[in-house]
């Protein structure tokens, strides 16, 4: 297959993968981030201590994103929502085109496998510093394969990467256990009754374990110092995460737009079996790791696919190939180059999707958009009549509101938002118990000297505090405002 293919294929497939991801940038968490961002750059130093919340007023914040926020807030300075929407083009599009790299077989088969992979990762392609988390990974994954396929040692680059990472995302961890997988996998290749190819010798596991050991106390050098190592204990151990945020949640393949990581891993079992040859140990521990991290939480879909795509193509590869051979030296088969006539169809075709792309960028981040549907989804009218009227009194807020409310109405802090690893459990449940109605909410509420409420319109608990004698003070088709 020509030069010119190649390159069609991969713009092509990069430019469908960017048609996904160029969405209206509304999620709950890019706003507390964008206003982190807005306040490190005005300060002149990463923000620490919680000023956002009066339940946490004051206290130590393991913020292990404030590069990223800075990034996204200057893509917003920049170009409004089409510079936070164009960022998570790209980077969700840089990351599958390093997964890409590292694939086996015919462009078009490679395309096609990273179309179907995009749809497992697109879950998570929102404006959130997480997409830093998902590129990096990527590049790790690329610098192994570039050692141990391409024998080309780019090691080196590690260290740099693992230093971005841990002033980037809390997600660097994952980048730990594709290297920890990877040795261990080798390891074991060691083993005579193991030895698939590549066959890693012990000299370069060595190698790579002592660039291990210089990148774990790299991602110590930034403005949180030790207190990174703990970000994933943190984070792990808050027990609310499983039970009441959807994204730690693990899948439900009821719906329709999760099953396709249901369909990858599947395709790669029969795909296995279809293969007929023994699996390297370092694929099946990366198989296992990376489907065990999918099936306990949706936001590790991402990830899942960076992981085991190649895999995935390096089986298909195979097949293809024994069935061309018909029994064969594969040596003596030679395959069939497409035509380099549709020279001018090729580059038709990408500039009409690249017409497609920016046209659907501009349209879904257009100011006119994005007020749309936040109105739909955020109390944007309650925001502008307490800002108007400043009733005056300790603010209790819903959980996906209060990321919101940091930015577009910093003069009330919040009882809790998105920064579950600050809150933790005991601010959670509490949360949950008052909006729950259950037994002990007066009792929160009296804690923390709650005077107004900013709820949901379809919140039982409105109910129950009209009945309890509390004053309907705002009200529209989206949200409720009491006080006490």
């Amino acid at each position: 297959m020509s030069q010119n293919q190649n390159c069609f294929y991969f713009f092509l497939v990069l430019l469908l993968i960017a048609l996904m991801a160029a969405r209206t940038p509304i999620d709950s968490d890019m706003w507390w981030h964008l206003r982190a961002g807005e306040d490190t750059l005005k300060t002149g130093s990463p923000i620490l201590i919680d000023s956002y919340s009066f339940t946490r007023f004051g206290t130590s914040w393991i913020n292990h994103s404030w590069l990223a926020q800075v990034i996204f807030y200057l893509f917003y300075q920049v170009g409004n929502f089409w510079g936070i929407s164009f960022l998570v083009v790209v980077l969700a599009a840089a990351s599958m085109g390093f997964t890409y790299a590292q694939m086996d077989g015919f462009p078009i088969l490679r395309a096609f496998l990273l179309v179907i992979g995009s749809l497992v990762a697109a879950v998570v392609w929102v404006p959130r510093p997480q997409m830093f988390s998902l590129l990096l990974l990527a590049v790790v994954s690329w610098i192994l394969f570039l050692y141990r396929f391409r024998k080309i040692n780019r090691l080196w680059l590690l260290p740099p990467v693992f230093l971005f990472w841990s002033n980037l995302h809390g997600g660097y961890p994952l980048g730990f256990f594709f290297l920890a997988v990877v040795l261990i996998g080798d390891g074991i290749n060691q083993l005579r009754f193991f030895r698939v190819t590549p066959f890693v010798e012990l000299k370069s596991i060595a190698r790579l374990s002592g660039v291990l050991l210089i990148c774990l106390p790299v991602v110590l050098i930034n403005p949180n110092g030790i207190q990174m190592w703990l970000v994933p204990f943190q984070t792990l151990d808050v027990e609310i995460l499983r039970n009441f945020i959807s994204e730690w949640a693990s899948p439900d393949f009821h719906q329709l737009y999760q099953q396709p990581f249901l369909w990858l891993l599947l395709f790669f079992i029969v795909l296995q079996g279809l293969a007929g040859r023994k699996l390297h140990p370092l694929d099946l521990l990366v198989v296992i790791t990376f489907t065990y991290l999918g099936l306990t939480a949706r936001r590790n879909y991402a990830p899942f696919t960076i992981a085991v795509l190649p895999i995935v193509s390096r089986l298909l590869d195979d097949i293809i190939r024994q069935s061309f051979t018909m029994g064969r030296p594969e040596e003596d088969v030679k395959f069939q180059s497409f035509p380099n006539r549709f020279k001018w169809i090729n580059l038709t075709i990408i500039g009409l999707l690249t017409v497609f792309v920016i046209a659907k960028g501009y349209v879904t981040a257009h100011p006119v958009i994005v007020d749309y549907f936040e109105r739909q989804s955020y109390p944007k009218d309650a925001v502008r009549w307490l800002e108007q009227e400043k009733p005056i009194g300790n603010l209790f807020n819903s959980y996906n509101w209060g990321g919101y409310l940091i930015w577009s109405l910093p003069s009330y802090p919040v009882y809790v938002d998105g920064r579950t690893d600050l809150f933790g459990d005991q601010i959670l449940k509490d949360w949950m118990k008052v909006m729950n109605v259950e037994k002990g909410r007066q009792e929160v509420l009296d804690r923390w000297e709650i005077k107004l409420v900013l709820v949901e319109a379809d919140q039982p608990l409105t109910t129950i505090l009209e009945l309890e004698g509390w004053k309907r003070i705002y009200q529209d088709q989206i949200a409720l405002i009491y006080e006490r």
